[in-house]
């Protein structure tokens, strides 16, 4: 029996490995250190599998699969058909086939995603869940999503293990830009992820509106950090456009690590106001900097840290206003809130995250870990 990690959504990838892509690269890497059974291979369009190098990022001697093989995939297969065919008919061969589930947004909040992705999404996840023999979720409330799926669709799950993702914040070479260096120059909030519909940005530019206008008060700049996602509500035209935001908020594109990293280090505190997530990393980083995050009370973002992260219904305007003013408005508070985090939060590493997705493999097949004695 051999484990193969399936890493084909990093073919032709270029630069340092960002979302799905990260994951697949992280527990990639670890797998090796910590299963020494697992092959990393990369699916060509003709099905072969070939080994992979991680750190040299190039493909080597073909891999045989034979029957009862396991081959887990974490890569973002609803993007792929082709790949996602393959995979399918590996299990015909009686290969079986593992698989890590972000979430099921698409057939919960279809109408955050643009048209037809919905359906894409619910036709893969079905065909998923009915080729799947072993099951990995990244948070509780996956994997509850997961189950209410598969009753809805009267589709069998197998057990879903919960494996917690790494938040180590990579490392990162050089100097920040000059232009990051001046705006952490003065008191400002920061709110990163993809600018979408669903990550509710337009909350927050409505507090601000509600702080400036309503209460005559001025809120410290925030800063949103994030690519262009689905259906945005042309939140940039917003800005630029309302002069109450004018100069108090403001998107930065294009940053190299470094420059996150100094945004993190630099602010106040930290916001995320999404509807709904599959885990929510930025919440998770903001901590790692010993920074307290003002986050939606929605579905896995309540896991994270419970206790340490502050709350605000996501539709609720007066809850996140009433969140922010409390921290910015009471420097002790927020003091004593960042060194809390800082003294108790525990950061995941990506080796755990391995390790969980080993001791979830033993614990189905046991016969995995007599062959790595």
């Amino acid at each position: 029996m051999k484990v193969i990690f399936d890493c084909t959504s990093l073919t032709n990838w270029t630069g340092h490995p960002t979302g799905i892509q990260r994951v697949v690269s992280e527990i990639g890497n670890e797998l090796l250190k910590c299963l020494p059974s697992v092959y990393l291979g990369i699916f060509q369009s003709d099905g072969i599998c070939l080994k992979y190098n991680l750190e040299q990022r190039t493909t080597g001697e073909t891999v045989n699969l034979n029957a009862n093989d396991i081959v887990i995939t974490a890569g973002s297969n609803w993007d792929f058909k082709e790949h996602h065919k393959i995979l399918l008919g590996l299990r015909k061969k009686g290969i079986k086939l593992g698989i890590l589930f972000y979430d099921a947004i698409p057939c919960i909040l279809p109408f955050t995603y643009g048209p037809g992705f919905a359906d894409i999404y619910k036709e893969w996840l079905i065909e998923t869940i009915g080729a799947c023999d072993i099951a990995f979720a990244i948070s509780e409330n996956t994997k509850r999503d997961l189950k209410n799926f598969a009753d809805e669709h009267r589709l069998i799950l197998p057990e879903v293990k919960v494996v917690r993702l790494g938040d180590d914040i990579p490392a990162a070479a050089g100097a920040p830009s000059e232009e990051i260096i001046k705006k952490t120059s003065e008191p400002y909030l920061l709110t990163v992820g993809s600018i979408e519909y669903r990550k509710n940005h337009i909350m927050l530019l409505n507090a601000w509106r509600y702080m400036i206008e309503e209460q005559n008060y001025i809120p410290p700049k925030l800063y949103i950090v994030g690519r262009q996602g689905w259906l945005d509500n042309d939140i940039e035209y917003q800005i630029e456009n309302d002069l109450r935001l004018k100069g108090r908020v403001e998107i930065l594109k294009g940053l190299q690590d470094i420059d996150l990293r100094v945004l993190y280090e630099k602010t106040m505190f930290t916001l995320y106001p999404s509807f709904y997530e599959g885990w929510g990393l930025p919440i998770a980083e903001s901590l790692c900097f010993g920074k307290p995050c003002i986050a939606s009370r929605s579905s896995s973002m309540v896991e994270i840290a419970p206790g340490l992260v502050r709350h605000a219904h996501p539709l609720l305007l007066n809850e996140w206003v009433e969140q922010i003013r409390l921290l910015a408005d009471n420097p002790a508070e927020l003091k004593n809130e960042c060194a809390r985090v800082k003294r108790t939060y525990k950061q995941s590493s990506w080796i755990d995250t391995a390790l969980q997705m080993r001791d979830g493999l033993f614990c189905s097949h046991p016969e995995i870990m007599e062959m790595d004695e």
